[in-house]
């Protein structure tokens, strides 16, 4: 009598989580939304911006408490922030490279916007518009201002690459093409390409690129190119960016003996 009792009390459990179990299976089919994750909310709030920013932003803020240490402050996390803004003045006024020349006035704006990247996600304070920083500020336009006058203000762009340059390059692709033609080369033309027709900053994400990316067109005139075909993010394009990252064209040459790998673009460029 106890045993029966016994398997009638097992029977009911197994048949109450076989119920639940089903309704678990019927719900996970119904449900609309996903379930994040803590670690999953963390990575989607990182990755929000590019690779680039980040490291920028710890660069400066290392540079940032080096100031700190040297000076004697406190930690940048133990500074509160009702004397955060006389800190940031004297940070201006003081801010130099380890040879005691002023910085350019790109790497001073760059230095100001990622301290205050920095702030705002770690304190939400804004230290470009919070008025407690005026006086600050103004301390940080009379240091750009004073870049300017030292002939700081000049940006030194890479140069264009000349023709003859052009035409070596040109050339270690086809004699090599046809010496031993194998994927290594086909790799470098193909990488080459991208660098050179669509312009990615510092190799930005050329990791990542795939064939699908791109996509074979054909113009008014007839003649084909290669422009890329699915968007993606970088330095200067994030969510709220509607253009496009690259509007670079690659055409077809046709120039067979010159240009050996453009005779077929579809097969041989992607």
């Amino acid at each position: 009598m106890q045993f029966s009792l016994l398997m009638r009390r097992d029977l009911s459990k197994s048949s109450k989580m076989v119920t639940v179990s089903k309704q678990q299976d019927e719900g996970s089919e119904n449900r609309h939304f996903a379930s994040t994750s803590e670690e999953e909310k963390k990575r989607i709030l990182t990755d929000r911006k590019s690779k680039g920013t980040q490291q920028s932003t710890e660069s400066k803020m290392r540079c940032f408490n080096a100031y700190l240490k040297e000076k004697g402050y406190e930690e940048e996390g133990a500074i509160t922030d009702a004397d955060l803004p006389n800190v940031m003045l004297n940070f201006y006024s003081d801010l130099c490279k380890t040879n005691g020349d002023i910085y350019k006035l790109n790497s001073l704006k760059g230095m100001h916007a990622g301290i205050n990247r920095h702030m705002k996600e770690t304190r939400g304070i804004d230290i470009v518009s919070d008025p407690c920083f005026l006086k600050a500020n103004e301390m940080f336009d009379g240091i750009k201002v004073k870049a300017k006058k030292q002939g700081k203000a000049v940006t030194n762009s890479k140069k264009v690459i000349r023709n003859r340059d052009m035409e070596l390059i040109s050339e270690y692709f086809s004699y090599n093409h046809h010496l031993k033609p194998d994927a290594k080369l086909l790799q470098e033309r193909i990488i080459f390409n991208i660098l050179y027709f669509f312009c990615h900053r510092g190799r930005e994400n050329l990791h990542k690129l795939m064939k699908e990316h791109f996509k074979v067109f054909t113009d008014e005139d007839g003649k084909k190119f290669i422009a890329q075909n699915l968007d993606e993010m970088d330095k200067n394009h994030c969510a709220d960016d509607p253009n496009l990252t690259n509007e670079g064209h690659m055409y077809a040459t046709g120039k067979q003996k010159k240009y050996p790998r453009h005779q077929n673009v579809k097969k041989n460029c992607l």
